[in-house]
């Protein structure tokens, strides 16, 4: 029996779904599809997403999502008495269905405290016992499958339609308004500008180099006219500093000094978005904003952009992609790509 028929034959139309959702933006912002065929498949239905407070914000720029509960895992709902404390707080909201986006044993099993009749996630032999319905992973012996996909793949594993579609996020009017505000204390208001995303979690081996973002847009500006204006996270700072300090021309800087969901916004604005593999890459292209990322020891065919206005920039070497958080040796995936090759994808597809 699957989630469809569960929903059928014993709860009728799901009153309320519960989706746990990734940690980290990118996959956040690459689960976009799925929430709204859930939203397709159940259009009465409430549909709630549980989200870490860093990730959070991006839901609040998908309109089939109802409601945001935070899963609080650095404060109250930390460790094993917090998932607990959170699962008897779930427990109380008397979901239908609950899906788990991750596939962790951590969040399967809040699944199974929370008591909710059907639990969908992915199958794994820790997650099996908490979950009514694992669906079989597809992921395995299937090189370069994307991981919007995957989360497609986890509603047809369970008979729910989930047909291919890009994410797209909208930017709500409030937020719009408080990124132009930031942009007007940084002397651009209304002018058209180029954003640049130049950090990367997971480590400094996704990073192209300052120099290259600094070339960029220095080159932005002396052929368009258009500033460019740095994003990021406040961890990222020393990077953006870095950039700032190889430009001829500073960019400026809001990394850091902005949240996530007015960054969004910031860069829903821009004529261009130059990025390494990041969230905020997959946020520009959610947006629909014309976008060239530097890829080096990750694998575009799995987490690359996807939508009509991208592009890719990588270095065919023999020891990419290696997945490393740090390289060994000289880098050379990312040093050897050269400023004008960024460019030379840029003016495609902006200019």
């Amino acid at each position: 029996m699957n989630a469809v028929t569960a929903l059928d034959t014993v709860l009728g139309a799901p009153r309320a779904v519960l989706v746990r959702a990734p940690n980290w933006v990118g996959d956040a912002i690459l689960a976009v599809p799925a929430l709204c065929a859930l939203r397709e498949a159940f259009p009465g239905a409430h549909l709630a997403v549980l989200a870490v407070p860093w990730v959070a914000d991006v839901f609040r720029f998908v309109p089939a999502v109802d409601e945001i509960v935070l899963f609080d895992r650095k404060g109250r709902h930390r460790g094993l008495r917090g998932l607990w404390r959170l699962g008897r707080e779930l427990a109380t909201r008397r979901f239908d269905v609950a899906i788990t986006q991750p596939r962790s044993a951590s969040s399967a099993i809040l699944l199974g405290l929370t008591g909710i009749p059907t639990r969908v996630g992915y199958d794994g032999a820790l997650q099996r016992p908490w979950l009514t319905h694992p669906v079989p992973f597809p992921g395995k012996g299937r090189p370069g499958i994307h991981e919007r996909e995957l989360h497609l793949e986890l509603l047809r594993g369970t008979g729910i339609p989930a047909p291919r579609s890009d994410p797209r996020l909208v930017t709500p009017a409030h937020v719009a308004d408080a990124a132009a505000r930031a942009l007007e204390a940084s002397g651009i208001a209304g002018k058209p500008y180029v954003a640049i995303a130049p950090g990367a979690a997971f480590g400094g081996a996704k990073r192209w180099t300052a120099t290259g973002f600094a070339a960029v847009a220095d080159r932005a500006y002396r052929e368009t006219g258009l500033e460019a204006v740095l994003l990021g996270s406040p961890g990222e700072r020393p990077i953006a500093r870095a950039v700032n300090a190889a430009a001829r021309r500073a960019p400026v800087d809001l990394c850091g000094r902005i949240g996530l969901a007015e960054a969004l916004a910031v860069i829903g604005g821009a004529r261009l978005l130059v990025t390494n593999d990041s969230g905020l890459m997959h946020a520009g292209a959610a947006l629909g904003v014309p976008l060239v990322a530097v890829f080096g020891p990750t694998d575009a065919e799995a987490t690359g952009p996807v939508g009509p206005s991208t592009s890719v920039v990588s270095e065919p070497v023999a020891c990419a992609p290696c997945f490393l958080r740090d390289c060994p040796i000289d880098h050379r995936c990312m040093e050897r790509i050269a400023p004008e090759r960024v460019w030379s994808a840029a003016q495609s597809l902006a200019f």
